[in-house]
């Protein structure tokens, strides 16, 4: 009888594990719709800065201001590069987000909203690898160096 209860009591609580798997996934989703729509209003106000000080103000952080000491108004048209784009680029998922929105607008006649709060955007996994060294190696730098020794870097 107690293998019974036991194998009861494991069926609870890999219910109660598999709820809180969902509601997190769940919870995720969530949170990366919120992050992609983030993203698109980050790039879309970034992108009106760039047209309106271009062509008004003399300059903006990027280009800097030297345009505003002078006096000289250009009519030409400015073309955003995504090399301007300083804090949509500083996302790793800002290009993801944007074709997430762009199927989104194309697809809205045909796809529910409950679907596309589905997606979720998959980072790929680090590429730089950190390497410790080994406490003998730091020891021998670290007592290298001494308080005559100024040029001693660890």
């Amino acid at each position: 009888m107690a293998a019974v209860e036991a194998s009861s009591d494991e069926k609870a609580r890999y219910n109660q594990a598999k709820k809180e798997l969902l509601a997190a996934l769940a919870k995720k989703r969530q949170l990366d719709k919120q992050l992609a729509q983030l993203e698109v209003h980050i790039y879309e106000v970034e992108g009106q800065y760039l047209l309106e000080t271009s062509s008004h103000s003399g300059g903006n952080i990027i280009h800097g201001f030297d345009g505003y000491l002078k006096n000289q108004v250009t009519k030409k048209r400015y073309e955003i590069q995504d090399h301007d784009r300083l804090f949509s680029t500083s996302s790793l998922t800002y290009a993801k987000s944007l074709d997430l929105s762009e199927q989104g607008d194309e697809s809205a006649t045909t796809t529910n909203d409950d679907y596309r709060a589905l997606t979720t955007v998959v980072l790929p996994s680090a590429t730089l690898t950190m390497t410790v060294p080994d406490a003998s190696e730091r020891d021998t730098k670290i007592s290298a160096c001494s308080p005559s020794n100024v040029n001693c870097i660890v």
